[in-house]
């Protein structure tokens, strides 16, 4: 998808999927913190925020409508996340060489 963007689109793109993964990161570290907290400073919220900001950005950018922009977020992000549990893995089996 990015390769058919123009440059500014494809920064567009990549600043919208850093935030999608900032906000998957402030979800989880929001595991740690009193439930207190997370309903006063409304937690969910501004996590859903953050996505649908990112969401609405990509949307901008492709003819395809805001369906096709949340899939390339997650496929983007599943991407990533093979690629550090691979990274892990093979830090972690370096040591038995």
């Amino acid at each position: 998808m990015t390769e058919m963007l123009s440059e500014k689109d494809k920064v567009i793109h990549s600043l919208a999927h850093d935030l999608v993964l900032a906000s998957e990161y402030i979800e989880d570290w929001g595991t740690y913190v009193d439930p207190y907290f997370k309903e006063k400073h409304d937690l969910k919220g501004d996590v859903k925020k953050f996505k649908d900001i990112a969401l609405s950005a990509l949307n901008s950018i492709t003819d395809k409508g805001e369906k096709d922009a949340e899939i390339a977020i997650k496929n983007r992000i599943e991407a990533e996340n093979r690629n550090k549990a691979f990274m892990a893995d093979l830090a972690d089996s370096e040591g038995s060489f």
